[in-house]
């Protein structure tokens, strides 16, 4: 039989246990398709006018029905964001 004065009592582990793999990886999710502007600014309103220019410039020099379309999208779009 082992002589009790050779065991030592051990202080309890403080340090928080992790039960799961070993991974330091976090995940965060962004609701991005939750936000939502209310009003545009006039920066946003410049940029879309910019863009819609630059489509009917683009469609103007390379008349195509894929430029057209790409004019038309963005004069839709600077009308909407106007309004």
């Amino acid at each position: 039989m082992p002589d009790d004065s050779s065991i030592e009592e051990t202080a309890p582990n403080t340090e928080p246990r992790i039960n799961g793999p070993a991974n330091n990886r976090l995940v965060i999710a962004f609701p991005f398709s939750g936000i939502k502007i209310n009003e545009a600014d006039e920066t946003v309103l410049a940029l879309a006018s910019l863009v819609a220019e630059l489509a009917e410039l683009v469609a103007t020099n390379a008349p195509s029905s894929e430029t057209e379309g790409l004019a038309s999208r963005a004069r839709a779009l600077s009308e909407r964001l106007a309004h």
